[in-house]
């Protein structure tokens, strides 16, 4: 459940003078101040529990002090071990199953969960101030003219950002043919810049201490089992309607227990995102021209034409593809969302070298063991790991000949670990078709360090440790030039080259036809016709096709750069 309060407070003020000179000026003055306040609560049905601090077996759950002992409700997903993929798990217990023969054990895994409070705050500061002339030069001709300076601050309750200075023309002109004010033809352009909810303060200048991946044997006994649950092994106890039952004790953590689940729970805590340099509001232009008829009998006939354009957006954008994602999680790495004006123009990330390269054999091998380490049992993966930790041109060649190009190699036979194997399109993903290919990402500056973007590990030979690992990232645009580092694209500075983006586009046009026709005793009769068309490659704030209602937050901006996958989800297998 995810209620809210809010509240927002404001002053609004304005000054109208009137000036005869060179014919009649209309001066109007003003200012508007808001303060709004949201306040987000996120919690989950059923009671708290205290975060434990060892497993079932007494050992850790894979989080530290940070994330123990803290109290949390937790969103649970009752789930198949066979539908985890961890293996054998003697602590998990049976259940009988519709559609299954025999009892199927089952586990408890937590979606979300929070261990902050649940509340979120954020606040908001708005000014606007403008000033407009309409000024009647006669009673032909009126010509309007103003400007409009607003600002936002949105405050988080971790970071707060303040945008600046944006200045909005107004223009405009009516004329009156005869001067008899039955008609008018007139014109119009205006700027307007779109202030930004509080919910971009809520999901980006706000952190959230999430508990995750953490899984729960269900309360469970080992009398009474349904029939063909093993001799010995426990099964679930259900309440009065037939659930499960949820107890958040060590004695049902499953987190890295013997017998448990070996996979580590832990604490996300998010924070404010940061803002790339020059991040200024949004704004559309709009242009707008018609004309105005009033015939006998006070009915009056109107036409006109619009035409709105979005002129600049803020997004959070990430700098890379979707599959260089995917290369850098299966290496521990993730992708780092930056707030900004997306344009074909910007330059706030490192472009990678993507090489993109086909489907790759990917059937089961035993891999032999370097250094104490065991690939992925996979034929390219194996390959892939023997060059990364023996390196050797016979290696290399032997990667090579599986498909792996020879430019995401370097000086020292060492190949790129960021490498993404089997990737599929959206559409594939969604009606199980083949994957499209796959990609590596060699370092961009590999010649400022001799062609190589891997060095010795000083500790090779120890436990767990593998011979080479990735020179240090490189965090400007003259250190990778000086060497010495490593960048392989998405890294947050500079690089002298457009991030490939493209401008965001959202073009709406209309013709409107208008009668209306007004009657005594408060009565008026008003019909209207319009043929619009918009057209673009931005949705807008909110996106329609997967509802997503998040401001400044919508994937369409996400990544620059996509080869095959078609979506913002994926499925890949990588090394």
């Amino acid at each position: 459940m995810e209620p809210y309060d809010g509240n927002t407070r404001g002053v609004n003020g304005d000054l109208t003078k009137t000036i005869h000179f060179a014919g009649t000026h209309s001066i109007n003055i003003g200012y508007t101040w808001q303060f709004p306040q949201y306040n987000d609560h996120t919690f989950w049905p059923g009671p708290k529990y205290v975060i434990p601090d060892v497993n079932a077996t007494g050992g850790s759950p894979g989080y530290g002090p940070n994330v123990a002992g803290h109290m949390t409700d937790s969103n649970f997903v009752l789930n198949l071990l066979s539908n985890v993929g961890t293996g054998a798990c003697s602590l998990c217990p049976y259940m009988s199953i519709p559609g299954y023969s025999t009892p199927q054990q089952v586990v408890l895994q937590q979606v979300r969960g929070r261990f902050d409070g649940g509340v979120t705050t954020s606040s908001g500061k708005y000014h606007a101030g403008y000033i407009n002339d309409a000024w009647q030069i006669s009673k032909y001709v009126t010509l309007n003219i103003g400007t409009r300076w607003e600002q936002q601050r949105l405050t988080g309750n971790s970071v707060e950002r303040t945008f600046s200075n944006m200045w909005s023309p107004r223009i405009g002109i009516i004329v009156d043919p005869q001067g008899n004010r039955k008609q008018k033809i007139y014109a119009n352009f205006g700027r307007y810049a779109y202030v930004l909810p509080l919910d971009g303060a809520l999901r980006a200048l706000s952190n959230e201490e999430d508990f995750q991946n953490s899984y729960w044997a269900p309360v469970n006994t080992t009398a009474g089992c349904p029939a063909g649950t093993p001799a010995g092994a426990p099964c679930v106890t259900l309440n009065s309607l037939g659930s499960t039952q949820f107890m958040g004790d060590s004695a049902h953590l499953l987190n890295n227990a013997a017998g448990g689940i070996p996979i580590s729970a832990g604490g996300l805590i998010t924070g404010g995102e940061p803002f790339a340099p020059g991040t200024r509001m949004e704004f559309t232009d709009e242009f707008l021209v018609g004309y105005d008829r009033e015939f006998k009998g006070g009915v009056v006939a109107s036409v006109r034409y619009i035409d709105r354009r979005l002129k600049r957006v803020i997004e959070d954008q990430g700098g890379i593809s979707v599959e260089q994602f995917n290369a850098l999680a299966a290496n521990g790495g993730g992708l780092n969302y930056f707030i900004g004006n997306p344009n074909a123009k910007q330059d706030i990330f490192v472009n990678p070298n993507e090489t993109v390269f086909g489907v790759v054999n990917q059937s089961p091998v035993t891999c032999a063991q370097i250094g104490g380490r065991t690939a992925p049992g996979t034929l390219f993966n194996c390959a892939l790991y023997t060059a990364i930790n023996a390196p050797s041109a016979a290696n290399a060649t032997a990667l090579e000949a599986l498909g792996f190009p020879a430019a995401c190699v370097d000086s020292n036979n060492v190949p790129t670990p960021y490498v993404a194997t089997n990737q599929f399109t959206g559409f594939a993903i969604v009606n199980g078709g083949a994957p499209a290919g796959s990609a590596c990402f060699p370092a961009v500056n590999a010649a400022a360090n001799g062609g190589a973007w891997m060095q010795p590990n000083p500790k090779a030979g120890q436990p767990g440790q593998p011979n080479f690992i990735v020179l240090p990232d490189c965090t400007s645009a003259n250190q990778a030039k000086a060497g010495g580092c490593a960048s392989f694209g998405g890294e947050f500075y500079p690089d002298g080259k457009p991030d490939t983006y493209k401008d965001p586009k959202r073009e709406y046009e209309a013709v409107e036809f208008e009668v209306r026709k007004a009657f005594t005793h408060n009565w008026a009769l008003s019909v209207n016709y319009r043929v619009a068309q918009l057209k673009g490659n931005y949705e807008g704030a909110f996106r329609n096709d997967n509802g997503q209602a998040d401001p400044a937050s919508a994937p369409s901006s996400t990544s620059p750069r996509v080869h095959w996958v078609c979506s913002q989800t994926s499925r890949a297998s990588a090394p």
